[in-house]
This record gives C-alpha cells, sequence and structure tokens, in this order.
C-alpha cells in the first residue's frame, strides 16, 4: 500500500470541509493534476523554444547536419532523456500517490496504444495538438463508446455479447492511426514548423 499525498499538512487522500462545502479526495487530486499540467506546458513551452529546445529539434531533422553546426549529440540526448524521466517521475508519484497501489498490470499495452495514438492524432511536437488528441480520445473512449456500448446491451439484445463496442478499444485506435498516417499524417494541430514545411511543398 503506498500512502496518500499529502502537502503542508492537507492530506488528499481524505475529504476536506470548508464552511458547508465537502471536497472529496478525487477532487483534490483533480485540482493538483490539473495544476501540474499547466506547469508541465509552461515547462515544455519554454524548452521549445530555448536553446536546447532548438538542439532537440536540430537533432531530430538531421543529426550529421546538427553534428556539424557544433551540437554535441550524446550530451544533448541524454538531457532530452532525463527531462522526460523527470517529467515521468513526478507523475508517476503523484499516479502512485493516489492509486494507493501501483503493479505492472496497472499499465498495458492498451495504455501505450492510447498514448501514441493521442500524439499522432493532435500532431506529433505540438503541445497544443497533444491536449487536443488526448482530449478527443478520452472522450470517445470514456463517452462514445462506452454509451453506443450501453445502448447495444440495452436496445439490441439479440446481438451477442461479444459484439461489444467497448470492447474494440485497439481496433479503434488502430483505426484511428492508420487513418491519419494516411490523410493526415502532420495531426490535427502540427507544429509550426511542419507545418510551414507543409506550405511550402504546396
Amino acid at each position: 500500500r503506498i500512502d496518500s499525498m499529502t502537502f503542508f499538512g492537507l492530506d488528499f487522500g481524505k475529504a476536506i470541509t470548508i464552511g458547508d462545502f465537502r471536497i472529496p479526495s478525487v477532487t483534490l487530486y483533480y485540482y493538483l493534476f490539473l495544476v501540474l499540467v499547466v506547469f508541465s506546458v509552461i515547462i515544455c513551452h519554454r524548452l521549445e523554444t530555448s536553446r536546447i529546445g532548438r538542439a532537440w529539434m536540430a537533432i531530430r531533422e538531421d543529426e550529421i547536419a546538427a553534428q556539424a553546426m557544433g551540437i554535441p549529440l550524446l550530451p544533448t540526448k541524454l538531457i532530452a532523456f532525463m527531462t522526460g524521466a523527470a517529467f515521468s517521475g513526478v507523475m508517476g508519484v503523484i499516479y502512485g500517490a493516489q492509486r494507493t497501489f501501483v503493479s505492472p498490470e496497472s499499465f498495458t499495452l492498451l495504455a501505450s496504444i492510447t498514448i501514441l495514438a493521442m500524439v499522432i492524432l493532435g500532431g506529433m511536437g505540438s503541445i497544443p495538438g497533444a491536449i487536443l488528441g488526448a482530449a478527443a480520445l478520452t472522450i470517445l473512449n470514456l463517452d462514445i463508446l462506452k454509451t453506443f456500448s450501453e445502448f447495444v446491451r440495452t436496445s439490441l439484445p439479440w446481438i451477442p455479447s461479444q459484439v461489444d463496442p467497448a470492447k474494440y478499444e485497439r481496433l479503434v485506435f488502430g483505426l484511428i492511426l492508420v487513418l491519419m498516417m494516411i490523410y493526415r499524417p502532420q495531426g490535427l494541430i502540427p507544429e509550426a514548423r511542419h507545418r510551414a514545411e507543409l506550405e511550402e511543398e504546396a
């Protein structure tokens, strides 16, 4: 068991009461995650426009050209790896504190496919695109698929239980990935550099 998170004496695992208002634990964690998301977006935007961010983009586009321009490949790649690990570590700590239990089953193949689909749908390298892709697939998964699945179970009882739309998340996400790669590989909100390249090609 993992202890819940405490911050200046505030236990996020317990509901707090302020006057007539009672704020449950899940709401406290929601606002904590929301603050962290805003903080992460600000950091990522600052990194993107910084010197190290431009070095990352140069290495991504052409390692040989970047090295010829004086960018050290190994240290720059290590900084990118450490930055990603730092973000993952912070969110992993809070995720474990919120769930109070972590096991390998918490991170399935479907979770990896979902994250990949979010990035590709929104646009690789685009912060607004990643947010849009995450919101769109979350709504698709939690609202549309689940609602359609409930409709099939209640209104169409003659359909066998194996044909449950909620069970075909991987199929839906796979179709999204294939269609995006064919018709819009840059994503819904492409990165500024990719958008400029597409405009030049057009």
